[in-house]
This record gives C-alpha cells, sequence and structure tokens, in this order.
C-alpha cells in the first residue's frame, strides 16, 4: 500500500585484548667529574595488568515511509559485554548486558 519498510538486522562482535607489564630501577649516583660506570640495571616488576573484553551487539530497525511527507523510525539494540582484568596478580571479571530503543518520526 502507501507504507514502506526497510528492515535492518545487524551483529556487532569485539575482542580486545591488552597485556602491560611495568618495571622500575634505580641506578647508584654518578660523579660527573669521575665517572664510574659500574654495569647492569637493576629492574624490578612494578605493575602487571592483563585486560580481556568481549563484546557482542545485536541489533534491528524498521524504517517507515507512509504518506508523500512522513518517515518513522523504529529500532531496538541489546549488548553483552564481559570484562576480565589481572592487576599484579588479582583477577577482576564482570559481566553486564543492556538493552535500548530509539523512536523518531520526521
Amino acid at each position: 500500500g502507501a507504507v514502506q519498510h526497510q528492515v535492518l538486522l545487524g551483529l556487532d562482535y569485539l575482542r580486545s585484548d591488552f597485556s602491560s607489564v611495568r618495571q622500575r630501577g634505580s641506578l647508584a649516583p654518578i660523579d660527573v667529574y669521575a665517572p664510574v660506570h659500574s654495569g647492569g640495571f637493576p629492574l624490578a616488576a612494578w605493575r602487571a595488568l592483563e585486560d580481556n573484553r568481549r563484546q557482542t551487539g545485536l541489533y534491528l530497525q524498521d524504517q517507515i515511509k507512509f504518506g508523500e511527507h512522513w518517515v518513522g523510525l523504529l529500532g531496538v539494540r541489546h549488548d553483552r559485554v564481559r570484562l576480565a582484568s589481572v592487576f599484579n596478580g588479582t583477577t577482576q571479571s564482570s559481566r553486564d548486558s543492556a538493552t535500548t530503543g530509539r523512536a523518531g518520526l520526521v
């Protein structure tokens, strides 16, 4: 009839892995007038971080044209995310999800 639909269905996925180890150390003082370089630079582990993220989103949208001058839009999206982090040997993990919608008329 006088109504046209344009339907959009989609899925997006994100995987992110991050790892970092930071070290620190100190040197013995050096006499600038009589420098003696005594060898190594002792390092000690300072911070270790691992971050793993997984996110999945599913969405559906319908654009509706009716009459000569009207366009309506209805959409819904559902997201899930999982985050696992290890900081200096301590593990934390979380999961979350949300559903959002939108509507418009022009």
